[in-house]
């Protein structure tokens, strides 16, 4: 196959978009398909072994106007592909038209809701109008929640056309990591305190997280308790403050930004990896950190909303009611009590991470649909 991966984000910060993208377009390399990724200058620097990558620049850089030259290469090349793959991004319209015009099947992939995310005019205009043409012009659609598939089943009658494929896990990251003991040793953290805390990009709507006063209702108990947070972000420097202002601002080791590689370390190294969101974006989002704490073996406490009642139900999480500090604490302090209980749910996320989450298994299906659309437009 050869496809146009059309990716409008910014590939080199940290974050869900270039490890999704990696993932599986690198997946789909491997498998033998010739992809070319489309990307615009903000997303510099990317590489990707064996994926040509063509950084597109538009005056003034805004979706609409990248999206029409994202469009006028696909048409220019229209002999030389088989199909086009959009991740979606508001106003991006222009690249379906013209894959739909050159005779090109689309695939559309829904990471979450410009309606959930941006409150301006845009964002009402794009869930109203926009996403609703773009959903009717794909020839399947990958949603990354169920909920999610839920609702923008309402767009187009064809039921079919519909996939959920969640943010995966790269499974190989977490074979043969040293135990808890030696990797705290090698990252210079607390070697007998407990340690809870989260891994990953630190967004907007994590500020609305409860974990500062976690950790103070927790201390009583576990006096030597530390919250590690790993991860930059737009809201790394908000968070920051937030935590200097607190009166348990000595038991948080905050890290900023990582490497991917060496993130999977710091997972390794928590007791408790405590996830949160608001209820909107957690059924409209996959947070890949979720699938990564589960790959590790790391129980994992969140609310009891969105996606993480998928991990609840397979027993992979230990849900916190509301979200609330209150219940957040005393789940956490559950887990810390009962090692059983740890065990038990480290079991079952690791089951769940690898035989359903591996980016392997979410290329193959996503290798599956490309194929059906092909073949179904050449028919």
């Amino acid at each position: 196959m050869r496809i146009a991966y059309v990716a409008y984000a910014p590939l080199s910060r940290q974050g869900a978009a270039p490890v999704h993208v990696g993932a599986v377009v690198g997946g789909l390399a491997r498998l033998g398909h010739s992809v070319t990724i489309l990307a615009p200058e903000f997303a510099k620097p990317f590489e990707l072994e064996g994926v040509d990558i063509r950084f597109l620049s538009a005056r003034p850089c805004k979706a609409p106007v990248w999206a029409k030259k994202a469009g006028n290469w696909i048409a220019e090349r229209r002999d030389e592909l088989d199909a086009v793959y959009v991740r979606d991004f508001y106003n991006g319209n222009a690249v379906l038209t013209a894959a739909k015009r050159a005779n090109l099947p689309v695939v559309l992939e829904v990471n979450g809701l410009v309606r959930d995310e941006c409150k301006a005019l845009a964002g009402r205009l794009d869930w109203g109008y926009f996403l609703k043409r773009r959903i009717r012009m794909a020839d399947a659609v990958i949603a990354v929640s169920p909920y999610l598939v839920d609702v923008i089943k309402q767009f187009d009658e064809d039921g079919e056309k519909f996939h959920f494929l969640p943010n995966g896990v790269d499974i190989s990251l977490f074979d043969n990591l040293p135990d808890k003991s030696a990797v705290r040793e090698e990252l210079e953290l607390p070697a007998n305190s407990p340690i809870i805390g989260n891994v990953g990009s630190i967004l907007p709507y994590h500020l609305g997280s409860p974990i500062i006063d976690v950790v103070g209702l927790l201390a009583d108990e576990f006096p030597d308790i530390a919250c590690l947070i790993v991860g930059g972000g737009p809201s790394e420097s908000d968070f920051r403050a937030m935590v200097a202002e607190s009166p348990h601002a000595g038991r948080f080791i905050i890290t900023g930004e990582v490497p991917n590689e060496r993130s999977v370390r710091f997972i390794r190294a928590l007791d408790v990896a405590v996830t949160w969101t608001n209820p909107r974006a957690s059924e409209s989002c996959w947070p890949v950190r979720l699938s990564s704490f589960a790959c590790a073996g790391t129980p994992i406490v969140a609310p009891d909303w969105g996606v993480y009642n998928i991990f609840a139900e397979r027993g992979a999480v230990l849900p916190a009611k509301g979200g609330t500090a209150q219940s957040t604490a005393e789940a956490i302090g559950q887990l810390l009590r009962d090692e059983a209980l740890r065990q038990k749910i480290s079991r079952a996320g690791i089951d769940l991470a690898r035989e359903e989450f591996s980016w392997i298994s979410i290329v193959s299906e996503t290798n599956e649909i490309l194929s059906k659309v092909i073949k179904k437009n050449r028919s």
